[in-house]
């Protein structure tokens, strides 16, 4: 199986990343592991629902 991430979401992420970065170092990455493992559970619990 194989899934990608549409690239519009992929740039929103990116200046999500940047902003949070801006903010606190270390900040933005912490936010994009969040993100990633949000995104991951939901791909997986709607595999789980066929």
């Amino acid at each position: 199986m194989s899934f990608s991430f549409h690239p519009e979401a992929i740039e929103e992420l990116n200046k999500a990343i940047d902003y949070y970065e801006d903010i606190e170092s270390g900040l933005g990455y912490d936010f994009a592991g969040l993100c990633s493992y949000s995104a991951y559970s939901e791909i997986f619990k709607g595999m789980g629902s066929n």
